[in-house]
């Protein structure tokens, strides 16, 4: 068994809901698993507070590749969380074998692959919607970012953030080598959030100041996930918390 210990301001448990671990209660008994006594009709479900903020996303969801590999998980979810969070984007992560992502965006079935080999897209043809936007890490120059060209018309400003998108090897490397299994292992989405709290001088200049503002407040309110508004919804004799994104009234 490999032990894992985090310094101080970077506590895991400090992020988000898993803080409520060092108060002795499951994150999930409240938020998940209560049993109310209130009919349903005595539940109010509050507007999200926030504004509309008018983007340049498409209304669709902007999908991206990703699967069993730690590095790529964690990117993954930085870039979600700056859609989401900052540009106000729904994004759908698609689960796949590593090696389909060729398949997926050849089929126009994602948008973004953010570790795509450059030597692959090199091979294809000039009719193959794909584009290669920029190496995240230079030490692997055979990576690249890539999208499906329609994104380039869809979401301009997404595309501009994905060719600034460095987040730094080493960075990512110290990140990853947490992401173990167990309890006391990070998750991906614990780790881009200490990604955004400790590197605000690496993410802010990829997107516009008010993006930065609000991933910013969305990280200092503790929120370690792709949704930007929760609702409680009763299903049978539980309270379910649900994400507000996603929400259909039964």
């Amino acid at each position: 068994m490999v032990g894992v210990s985090c310094a101080q301001n970077d506590d895991p448990f400090e992020v988000g809901r898993l803080k409520e671990y060092r108060e002795g209660v499951s994150p999930t008994s409240e938020a998940v698993q209560n049993v109310v006594t209130a009919t349903p009709t005595a539940l109010l479900v509050e507007a999200p507070s926030s504004q509309k903020v008018e983007t340049d996303t498409p209304s669709e969801a902007i999908r991206i590749v990703t699967w069993e590999d730690n590095r790529v998980k964690l990117v993954n979810f930085i870039l979600g969380y700056l859609l989401v969070h900052g540009h106000m984007q729904k994004v759908e992560m698609m689960e796949i074998e590593s090696g389909n992502y060729k398949s997926t965006l050849l089929d126009k079935k994602a948008d973004v692959v953010m570790e795509m080999s450059t030597s692959w897209h090199a091979s294809l043809k000039d009719t193959d919607t794909v584009t290669a936007v920029a190496s995240p890490y230079i030490s692997e120059p055979d990576l690249m970012i890539g999208i499906n060209s329609t994104l380039i018309e869809r979401a301009p400003k997404v595309v501009n953030l994905l060719e600034a998108f460095k987040p730094g090897e080493k960075t990512i490397s110290d990140l990853t080598t947490r992401m173990t299994g167990g309890r006391m292992g990070l998750r991906d989405n614990v780790a881009a959030v200490i990604f955004f709290k400790q590197n605000e001088d690496v993410w802010k200049p990829w997107v516009s100041a008010d993006v930065a503002d609000r991933v910013a407040i969305a990280v200092a309110e503790g929120n370690n996930s792709l949704c930007k508004e929760w609702i409680n919804t009763i299903r049978g004799p539980f309270t379910i918390r649900v994400c507000q994104d996603e929400y259909v009234e039964p």
